[in-house]
């Protein structure tokens, strides 16, 4: 399950539907298995009310940091020519954000 969408981000307007209620996303209950993954794009915070009710369900979860740097390096290379340097790029990522 992906939350594609910036509800949740710090700094901007919640909807308190399925994603900024404190009990996070409408999963219908504990996840069997543990076979669910739930992936929140937005990176910060990293910890979203989203990602924390899916994790309660049991679907193991990802913030969004892995995504904005991929997506960076990719453009970084695709600019310059040069191989992007991800393991710089994700360090100052996760320093600018804070960690999980």
């Amino acid at each position: 399950m992906v939350n594609a969408t910036s509800v949740g981000m710090a700094g901007l307007a919640t909807d308190e539907g399925a994603h900024g209620r404190a009990d996070g996303p409408a999963l219908p209950g504990p996840v069997p298995g543990g076979a669910a993954v739930a992936v929140d794009l937005v990176y910060t915070p990293r910890r979203t009310a989203w990602l924390a009710g899916a994790e309660r369900r049991g679907a193991a979860t990802m913030d969004g940091v892995g995504m904005l740097v991929g997506q960076a390096a990719i453009a970084f290379t695709r600019w310059t020519g040069i191989d992007a340097p991800v393991d710089v790029m994700t360090a100052a990522a996760e320093a600018a954000v804070g960690a999980v």
